[in-house]
C-alpha cells in the first residue's frame, strides 16, 4: 500500500470516531431572560459514549442584548473548540493531559511525517487520487444497494 493510501485510510477511520462534538451555543432561542452557554459532547473513556459536558456559562448572561451576548459566547465557543483541538479531554487534570500530549508529540512528531509525505513524489494526480477514494467506498455502496 503507498503511503497517500495509509494516510488516506487513516483518516477515513479516525473520521468514524470523533472524540468530540464541535461546541455550540444555546441561546434560549434568543430569550434574554433565560441562560445562555456554549455546550459540546465528548466521548466518555470509560463506555466509549458521546456524553454533553457541564456547559460554560463564565458571565455570559451579564450581558443584557443579544449581539452581546452572541459575541462572548462565540468568543468562548472558538477557544473551546481549539482546545478540544489541541488535545484537552474534559477527563483528564491539566497535569495528565499535558504529559499524554508530551508523550505523544515526542513519540510520534507529525510535523515530520507530514513534511515527509509532502515532499515525497507519490505520483498521483488529483483525477488519480479521486479514483482511489471513489474505489473505497463502492464496496460499501453495494452493500447497501444489496440490503434495500
Amino acid at each position: 500500500m503507498t503511503t497517500f493510501e495509509q494516510i488516506l485510510t487513516n483518516e477515513y477511520i479516525s473520521m468514524a470516531k470523533k472524540m468530540y462534538s464541535e461546541p455550540k451555543i444555546y441561546d434560549a432561542k434568543g430569550d434574554i431572560s433565560k441562560r445562555w452557554y456554549v455546550y459540546f459532547y465528548y466521548r466518555n473513556p470509560e463506555d466509549g459514549k458521546m456524553k454533553k459536558q457541564k456547559p460554560i456559562f463564565k458571565g455570559a448572561n451579564r450581558f443584557k442584548t443579544r449581539a452581546e451576548r452572541m459575541e462572548v459566547l462565540n468568543t468562548y465557543r472558538r477557544a473551546l473548540l481549539k482546545l478540544l483541538k489541541d488535545g484537552f479531554s474534559p477527563y483528564e487534570t491539566n497535569e495528565q493531559t499535558q504529559k499524554r500530549l508530551d508523550n505523544l508529540r515526542s513519540s510520534n512528531d507529525t510535523t515530520e511525517k507530514v513534511a515527509e509525505v509532502v515532499s515525497t513524489n507519490t505520483g498521483y494526480t488529483i483525477k488519480k487520487a479521486l479514483a482511489f477514494a471513489l474505489s473505497q467506498r463502492e464496496s460499501d455502496w453495494t452493500k447497501n444497494q444489496q440490503v434495500q
